[in-house]
């Protein structure tokens, strides 16, 4: 028996449909009544408030997992005291009758709304739609309930190396000139979208806005319903932004090193953040979705880097997205790598200057954790698939040890164990998020009680900027 709380709501529902498909027994505990136009109806239905009663008494009985999906997902309530009752209180009830129930897994979807709004912004790691969080998280479950070890989370598309600019940190551009000119055909990326299935698709390069036909790929994945991150540098966005628009499933992701004068340095452009600066303006005057990725590299100034958040977060960007810098063989400057235990206290000191800035970050709570050395995890490279000009790069984005012909081939054929900080040197000192992020993604729905934990706790200390 397949235990559902809030089994009547919009991803529990789904959730429902799926497990009746596949022929499982469910019981849906819900205020609401399940929705009578479904064909396949729950074997148990218990109709009850989690914030006022918990769970009926044996309502886990004989479970060994149990999918917790209740809540408020509203951005206000009239009484602000009813997110913190439902929210919060009623997922302290289901986590009590779990361990009172001995059930061995609770499976958790949340919501930003958790507290009032000037603590949800103190405190809450993400910065993301609800569709998008509601999509992702029925996709996660999806996977989790048919069984599935494996599964991926962001496709990397690279339609193409080539770019505009020559950074000395990029190991992409450090291609034949043949390579360079190659491209990936619309067939090609629409056909990588459909046969990967991850729900979100980031964009990556080079540039991607240099591709001739960017927008008809941009196109394609939004009609499928996939998130698109379109990765860019800026330069080109008033000459490209009118093919493009806004939508909740495009984001215009920015790379964005430093304050000026340190970004023009690593881009090798004199004027490139104020160019940058500038796309950013037009695009969220249009009502584009933007975010921002920032690598950090050794000798970053962390004023600087507390300087730069704080710049984009007044300018208005939806999420900032950070990790340190990868040593890619082929970069041609190798020695401006940050080492493990150096990023881990760099950015232990920059969360401790967060709170109270309005800093809103592109990642779960758990992988900025993981990044200030507070938890430790294995890096889960099938979570970010790669699809390139040559193939599906095995095993990750960042380490092109072959390539597959197929994305079952990639999931099927390549060694996983072989990779990671401790089983390959060329991974010792990487954290960067497409490796790291998905585990610390899994582990929030594994262990949400942690999640919610790191979210109110990871910001908590504050110093000064010397």
């Amino acid at each position: 028996m397949i235990p559902v709380i809030g089994g009547s709501g919009f991803i529990g529902s789904h959730l429902v449909r799926e497990a009746l498909f596949r022929g499982e027994k469910v019981r849906v505990f819900d205020r609401a009544p399940y929705p009578e136009d479904e064909s396949e109806q729950p074997h148990e239905f218990i109709r009850g408030d989690l914030s006022d009663y918990g769970l009926p008494k044996d309502s886990l009985r004989g479970c060994d997992t149990v999918f917790h999906l209740a809540g408020i997902a509203y951005l206000w309530r009239r009484d602000a005291k009813d997110f913190d009752r439902i929210n919060r209180q009623g997922t302290e009830n289901v986590l009590k009758a779990a361990k009172q129930a001995g059930v061995s897994r609770q499976i958790y979807t949340g919501t930003e709304s958790i507290n009032d709004l000037r603590t949800a912004l103190e405190t809450d790691s993400m910065s993301l739609p609800l569709i998008q969080k509601m999509r992702v998280g029925s996709f996660i479950l999806g996977q989790i309930i048919r069984g599935r070890r494996r599964f991926p989370l962001v496709l990397m598309l690279e339609p193409l190396f080539r770019c505009n600019l020559n950074c000395p940190g990029c190991g992409k551009i450090a291609q034949s000139q043949g390579v360079l000119n190659t491209e990936m055909s619309l067939e090609d990326c629409l056909g990588a979208v459909e046969e990967c299935g991850a729900p979100i698709v980031s964009i990556p390069g080079g540039e991607p806005l240099l591709h001739p036909h960017i927008q008809d790929i941009v196109a394609g994945i939004i009609k499928r319903r996939r998130f698109v991150y379109l990765c860019t540098n800026g330069l080109l966005v008033p000459q490209k932004m009118h093919l493009f628009n806004p939508s909740a499933y495009l984001t215009f992701n920015f790379h964005i090193d430093g304050l000026q004068k340190r970004h023009d340095s690593l881009v090798d452009c004199p004027g490139a953040f104020e160019r940058a600066m500038s796309s950013i303006r037009l695009l969220l005057a249009q009502e584009f979705r933007v975010t921002t990725n920032t690598t950090l590299y050794a000798g970053v100034d962390l004023g600087e880097v507390a300087r730069l958040f704080d710049f984009l977060t007044e300018l208005g960007v939806e999420g900032l997205t950070v990790s340190p810098g990868f040593n890619y063989e082929a970069a041609s400057a190798a020695d401006q790598f940050l080492q493990r235990q150096d990023s881990r206290e760099f950015f232990s000191r920059l969360f401790s200057l967060a709170r109270g800035r309005g800093w809103r970050f592109n990642h779960s709570s758990l992988y900025l954790r993981f990044l200030a050395g507070e938890d430790n995890y294995r890096c889960s490279p099938w979570g970010t698939p790669t699809r390139n000009i040559f193939g599906w790069q095995r095993p990750c984005y960042l380490l092109p040890d072959g390539y597959a012909k197929s994305f079952q081939e990639l999931m099927q054929a390549t060694s996983w164990e072989s990779f990671g900080n401790d089983r390959d040197e060329r991974c010792r000192d990487c954290m960067v998020h497409c490796g790291f992020e998905p585990s610390a993604v899994l582990d929030s729905v594994s262990h949400p009680l942690k999640a919610f934990r790191a979210a109110g706790s990871l910001f908590r200390r504050r110093e000064e900027i010397s």
